[in-house]
C-alpha cells in the first residue's frame, strides 16, 4: 500500500511538471498513472466488433436517454415534427435538440412518465428529483427510476457529494441527506408498484448521471430483491453502500447474475477519460469491486477536455452515434459480401434410400 501511494505521489510529481502545457494534458497523465495501476473489469465498447458494437449501445441507450431528460423533465415543445436520427448526420450537437428527439424516441417507444418526485426545501430531501418511467410490451410491464445529477448551484447535492467527509451522519436522528431519502422513497414506490396487479413480473431498474447514478445504485441496493438492474452514467463513486443495514447489504451479496444480455447486474457507462473515472478507479484500488459490477467504456469522436467529457448530453450523443455507426458498418459488410458473391458449391451427393443393385423386386430385409 505504501509502494502505491508513492508511487502516485511521484508520478502526480511528473503530471504537475507538464501544467506549463495545460490542465487538461495535467490530468489526462496524473489519471493515466492511476489507471495504470490496473483495471481489468472494463469493456472498451469501440475494441469491439460492430456487431457487439450495437448490442452495447442498444443495452445502455434507452437507460442513457432517460438519465439525460432527468435533467430537463420540464415541457420542451411540441414533439410533432421531431423525427429520430437514422444517420449520423441526422444526430442533432444542440443539447435541447438532443433532449426533444431522446423524449421522441422514447415516446415511440412505448415509454411515458407515471411519476415525476421533487424535494421539499429545507429537509434532507432538498434538490433531490428523479422521473419514474413506465412501458408495457407483449405483456411485460418495465419500470426505471431515473436520478437527476449535480445541480451546481443546488448547496443539498453538494452535502450528498461530499458524504463522506461527513461523519455526523451516522449519528442523524431520521433522514441526512439525499441518498437516506432515496433509500425511503423506493421502497415505497416498489410497494406501490408491487401491490399492482402483475406487479410481481415487473422488471424495474434504476439509472443517473454523476450523483444521480450514485442515487441510482444505492436505490437498485435497497430495492433487492426486486431490483433488476442498474445503469449509471459518468457515476459517482459514492454509493452509500455502507450506510444500508446488514439486511440490504446481504441481499446484495445474494444477488446472481442477470439471465439475459448483459448478465451484470450494475453497469457505470462512462466515456473514454472523463474526470470522475480516474476518481472511481482510485476508490476501487481500496475498495474491491464486486464482480456484478462492470464498467462499460464509450469512445466520443470528438475531442474535449476530462470536465467537458463529463455531460451527460455528450455521452448520450456518443452512445447514439456508436449504434448508428455499428450499423452502418455491418451494412458494409453485409455488402461487400454479397458483391464478392459465393463460389459454386457441388451438389451434394444424397445416399439412396435403398442399396444400389437392390431395386429388382426382391424384398429387403430389416
Amino acid at each position: 500500500m505504501i509502494g502505491y501511494l508513492l508511487g502516485i505521489v511521484s508520478q502526480w510529481g511528473v503530471a504537475c511538471r507538464l501544467v506549463g502545457h495545460g490542465w487538461n494534458r495535467a490530468i489526462a497523465i496524473s489519471g493515466a498513472c492511476l489507471l495504470s495501476v490496473g483495471c481489468g473489469t472494463t469493456i472498451h465498447v469501440h475494441r469491439e466488433d460492430p456487431a457487439r458494437q450495437r448490442q452495447w449501445a442498444g443495452a445502455v441507450a434507452t437507460h442513457a436517454m432517460m438519465s439525460l431528460l432527468a435533467y430537463h423533465p420540464e415541457d420542451v415543445g411540441s414533439l410533432k415534427n421531431v423525427k429520430v436520427a437514422g444517420s449520423l448526420e441526422e444526430l442533432p450537437f444542440d443539447e435541447i435538440d438532443l433532449v426533444r428527439q431522446s423524449r421522441r424516441q422514447l415516446m415511440d417507444e412505448g415509454w411515458r412518465v407515471i411519476h415525476q418526485y421533487h424535494g421539499s426545501e429545507n429537509d434532507a430531501s432538498e434538490g433531490l428529483q428523479f422521473t419514474v418511467w413506465d412501458r408495457h410490451e407483449l405483456g411485460k410491464r418495465e419500470v426505471v427510476f431515473a436520478f437527476r445529477g449535480t445541480d451546481f448551484k443546488e448547496g443539498a447535492d453538494w452535502k450528498s457529494n461530499f458524504r463522506w467527509f461527513a461523519p455526523a451522519r451516522f449519528f442523524r436522528k431520521g433522514d441526512w441527506d439525499q441518498y437516506h431519502v432515496v433509500n425511503r422513497l423506493v421502497l415505497d414506490e416498489l410497494a406501490k408498484i408491487r401491490n399492482q396487479e402483475g406487479g410481481d413480473s415487473v422488471v424495474i431498474s434504476s439509472t443517473g448521471h454523476s450523483l444521480g447514478g450514485g442515487l441510482a445504485q444505492h436505490a437498485y441496493y435497497a430495492g433487492l430483491p426486486y431490483m433488476d438492474r442498474a445503469v449509471m452514467f459518468d457515476t459517482s463513486p459514492v454509493t452509500a453502500f455502507k450506510d444500508l443495514d446488514r439486511v440490504q447489504q446481504r441481499k446484495f451479496h445474494q444477488e446472481t447474475y442477470r439471465n439475459t444480455f448483459p448478465t451484470y447486474r450494475i453497469l457505470r457507462v462512462h466515456e473514454d477519460g472523463e474526470i470522475l473515472e480516474y476518481l472511481r478507479d482510485f476508490t476501487g484500488r481500496f475498495y474491491r469491486q464486486d464482480t456484478l459490477i462492470r464498467a462499460v467504456e464509450f469512445k466520443v469522436e470528438h475531442r474535449g477536455h476530462s470536465v467537458n467529457k463529463h455531460s451527460m448530453a455528450r455521452l448520450t450523443r456518443g452512445i447514439l452515434a456508436q449504434d448508428l455507426r455499428a450499423r452502418d458498418a455491418e451494412k458494409r459488410l453485409t455488402e461487400k459480401i454479397e458483391s464478392q458473391g459465393n463460389p459454386e458449391e457441388p451438389e451434394p451427393t444424397i445416399a439412396p434410400l435403398i442399396p444400389a443393385g437392390a431395386d429388382d423386386g426382391r424384398e429387403i430385409s430389416d
